[in-house]
């Protein structure tokens, strides 16, 4: 298509990206409920929020170390006190300061992990812990988690695809 002061536009009758060649289904009305599988994110299958851990309900008493009361689920497993206590090492932290007189970059490098892929952080890790656990833990683990903006749609409830249209 050219416009009368001649810029050419390019259109797809597949309902295609000329740039990038990402593609979507027919469009339906279906396509723009949350409610339908058609339209709903696949994320948070249409909520447009999904459970993740919460820190404040995490470190259930920042007046203390870590693992003397500090850190609520999971302090006592043995695979969150190595994985935690190599990092650390590594990090040259002192795990028998209390997490409030920590430094504020540390205590989120202990939550959210290092960045370079190594250690997950406490969150990571309760991530992993909750996707391999049985459901009675789940429930409890559940306890400490809170609702949070779905990443993949932003709160919006549908799929990329659908939230594409313009």
């Amino acid at each position: 298509f050219r416009s009368v002061n001649g810029e050419e536009r390019l259109y797809s009758r597949k309902l295609a990206c000329t740039e990038c060649g990402a593609s979507i289904p027919q469009l339906e009305p279906r396509s723009f409920s949350f409610n339908s599988p058609y339209g709903a994110c696949e994320e948070c299958h249409g909520l447009g929020n999904t459970w993740s851990f919460d820190p404040v309900k995490v470190i259930v008493d920042a007046s203390k170390p870590l693992f003397d009361g500090g850190l609520g689920p999971a302090a006592s497993s043995w695979s969150m006190q190595h994985a935690v206590e190599e990092f650390a090492k590594r990090s040259r932290i002192n795990l028998k300061t209390p997490f409030e007189e920590l430094p504020v970059k540390t205590q989120e490098q202990l939550l959210v992990g290092s960045g370079t892929g190594t250690f997950s952080g406490i969150l990571g890790i309760l991530d992993d812990l909750y996707k391999e656990s049985t459901e009675t833990y789940r429930e409890w683990l559940s306890d400490y988690m809170a609702p949070v903006e779905c990443p993949a749609c932003k709160g919006k409830r549908l799929r990329p695809s659908s939230l594409a249209v313009r």
